[in-house]
C-alpha cells in the first residue's frame, strides 16, 4: 500500500516529502498459511472428529518519509507465526438431528496502525526517534456446542459459545497530532447464545413460503483489571464497546418458481460505545433500533446461448425511513460534559442489480 497526501495553495501541487506532505507512507504485509485437517468417521458414520492445524506467518513492514506529521522518517517491522489447533466433533445419532462442538485457538495481527504510529514518537528528552514494534498480537480460544434438526419442512438450531482474548487491541488516537495507534489492552471475554428457526410450508398454487427467526445473545466484557497510558483504567467486568447484547431478526419468505421474495424485521439492541480517544467504553450508550427490509429476487435461465442465466435483484432497506444510530464514540466538551459523535443509519433506500452467468 501507498498512501499520501500533499498540500499546496494552487494547481498543479508539487510532491516533495519534507516540503508539502502530511505524510508519505508505504505499508506492506505478507500473509502465509498452510493447513491440513482431516475427517474421522466412527459408528456407522454418526460421529465424525474433524482434527485440524493452521500455521500462520504475517511479515510487515511500514515505512514513512519526512512530512507534516513525521518529523523523521523510518521504517518499523515486525514478523509473527502461531499455529493454530482446531478441533470439531458431530454426533448424528438419529436422522435430522445432530450435537456438535467445537474448540479453536487463532490469532489476530496488529493493523498497520500499530505500525506506523512507531515512526516519529518523542522520548523522555522530547527528541523524535523510531521506537520498534512492542504490540503483542491478540489471541483467541474459542468453545462450542450446539445442536441442529431438521426435517417437515423444520430446521433449528441452538448453540452456546465463549471465547476468551488475551493480549485485547485496543485502537487509540491523540488529541493532538490526530494519529490512531494499537495497544494491548488486558484480557475479554465474549460468551452467549444463538437460536435459529426457519419452517417451510408445502407448496401451494399461490407458491411456496416460509418464516424464519434468528436470536442471539452476547456478553462482551474485560476479564482483566489494567491501567494504560493511552486507554486509562479499565477493570475487570466493564463491558466492550460495539456489541449488542441482544439481536433478533424475524421474517417471511415467499417463492414461486425462481422468483423469490423475502421480508424481514432486524432489531440491534442498545450498546456502549467507544470514548473518542482512550478506545474503550466510557458510561455512554446509543439506543436499540429496528429496521424492516424487503427483497424481491428473479432469475432467468436462457437456453442455446452463451449467457446461461440473469439474476435481478431489487432490495428496499430501511422501509419506514426510521431514524437510526448504528455506531458512535463518545467524547467530552471545553467543559467536561459528555456527549456522542454518531453515525446515521442508512434512510429510505432503493437499489437493485444485475448478475450475468455465463
Amino acid at each position: 500500500m501507498h498512501s499520501a497526501e500533499y498540500w499546496y495553495g494552487s494547481a498543479p501541487v508539487p510532491q516533495q516529502s519534507g516540503y508539502n506532505n502530511a505524510w508519505n507512507e508505504r505499508d506492506s504485509r505478507i500473509y502465509s498459511s498452510v493447513y491440513a485437517q482431516d475427517d474421522i468417521s466412527l459408528f456407522g458414520r454418526t460421529l465424525h472428529i474433524t482434527p485440524g492445524v493452521k500455521y500462520l506467518d504475517a511479515q510487515t513492514t511500514s515505512a514513512d518519509n519526512v512530512g507534516f506529521y513525521y518529523p523523521i522518517g523510518g521504517t518499523v517491522s515486525d514478523n509473527e507465526s502461531f499455529v493454530s489447533p482446531t478441533l470439531g466433533i458431530n454426533y448424528a445419532p438419529l436422522s435430522g438431528f445432530s450435537i456438535y462442538g467445537a474448540y479453536g485457538r487463532n490469532i489476530k495481527f496488529p493493523n498497520i496502525g500499530a505500525f506506523y504510529s512507531n515512526i516519529a514518537e518523542q522520548n523522555a528528552a522530547g527528541q523524535y526517534v523510531v521506537v520498534p514494534v512492542h504490540l503483542s498480537p491478540e489471541y483467541a480460544t474459542d468453545y462450542e456446542l450446539g445442536t441442529r434438526y431438521e426435517g417437515y419442512g423444520f430446521a433449528g438450531t441452538v448453540n452456546v459459545y465463549r471465547e476468551l482474548f488475551t493480549n485485547t487491541f485496543i485502537n487509540t488516537t491523540s488529541p493532538i497530532s490526530g494519529l490512531s495507534t494499537t495497544v494491548n489492552g488486558g484480557s475479554s471475554r465474549y460468551q452467549g447464545v444463538e437460536l435459529g428457526l426457519v419452517q417451510h410450508f408445502q407448496a401451494i398454487p399461490m407458491g411456496r413460503f416460509s418464516v424464519f427467526g434468528n436470536y442471539s445473545y452476547n456478553k462482551a466484557v474485560f476479564t482483566s483489571s489494567f491501567n494504560s497510558a493511552y486507554a486509562g483504567q479499565v477493570s475487570a467486568g466493564q463491558p466492550l464497546a460495539d456489541v449488542p447484547t441482544n439481536m433478533v431478526n424475524l421474517g417471511i419468505g415467499w417463492m414461486r418458481g425462481l422468483v423469490h421474495v423475502r421480508i424481514d424485521e432486524k432489531y440491534v439492541g442498545p450498546q456502549y460505545v467507544n470514548q473518542q480517544f482512550a478506545g474503550v467504553p466510557g458510561g455512554l450508550t446509543i439506543p436499540g433500533y429496528a429496521v424492516t427490509n424487503i427483497g424481491v429476487f428473479d432469475t432467468i435461465p436462457f437456453h442455446e446461448t452463451d449467457v446461461k442465466s440473469i439474476k435481478l435483484a431489487l432490495n428496499i432497506d430501511n422501509v419506514f425511513n426510521k431514524h437510526y444510530i448504528p455506531k458512535a464514540v463518545s467524547n467530552t466538551d471545553y467543559y467536561g460534559n459528555s456527549y456522542l459523535s454518531v453515525f446515521e443509519g442508512m434512510p429510505f433506500s432503493i437499489y437493485g442489480s444485475a448478475t450475468v452467468r455465463f
